[in-house]
């Protein structure tokens, strides 16, 4: 069989995710419905970061924290949450689904975040980038993520997903 690219691989599962959440939406007559994605794709060669909405994915390597997903959202805060411009459920007809893909590559020691917004609303990059850099398993590291989101108000629900890259 031919393998696709990742890039193609990845927009395609897109394309289908949020034909699958529109066709719900249209057969059980829900006006409106939609939900962020982010995910990560293990090829042989690299990393793909993958998102649609103002769900994240951050990584932690060597002290260092960042952002690599990309925030599909209308400008800054305004009163309440910015609406967003990408998302599962996204009717096409107005604008093309552009799912953001980032290629990244294989570092052992790196570790990945994928979380919704029911985290970042919570936590600043700063306290969760404080929280990554502790030396505790994953598992701590995660309940102590939720915990610290519930504490702060856990306004939205709260999605997870650690993990680390090891010696291939």
């Amino acid at each position: 069989t031919l393998k696709k690219e990742p890039v193609v691989f990845l927009t395609e599962a897109c394309e289908n995710m949020n034909e699958a959440v529109c066709r719900y939406s249209n057969e059980n007559c829900i006006r409106s419905m939609g939900t962020t994605m982010a995910l990560l794709s293990f090829s042989e060669k690299a990393i793909y970061a993958c998102n649609l909405g103002d769900s994240r994915i951050y990584r932690h390597f060597q002290g260092k924290f960042q952002q690599i997903s990309t925030d599909h959202v209308i400008g800054g805060k305004m009163l309440g949450k910015a609406p967003l411009t990408q998302y599962l459920g996204f009717q096409e007809e107005n604008m093309a689904l552009e799912p953001s893909i980032v290629e990244i590559g294989y570092q052992p020691g790196s570790s990945y975040l994928i979380c919704s917004d029911g985290v970042t609303d919570m936590l600043s990059d700063g306290e969760i980038a404080d929280i990554l850099s502790r030396k505790n398993s994953l598992r701590e590291t995660v309940e102590l993520l939720l915990n610290r989101a519930l504490q702060k108000g856990g306004r939205d629900n709260a999605t997870i997903i650690l993990c680390e890259v090891q010696k291939q």
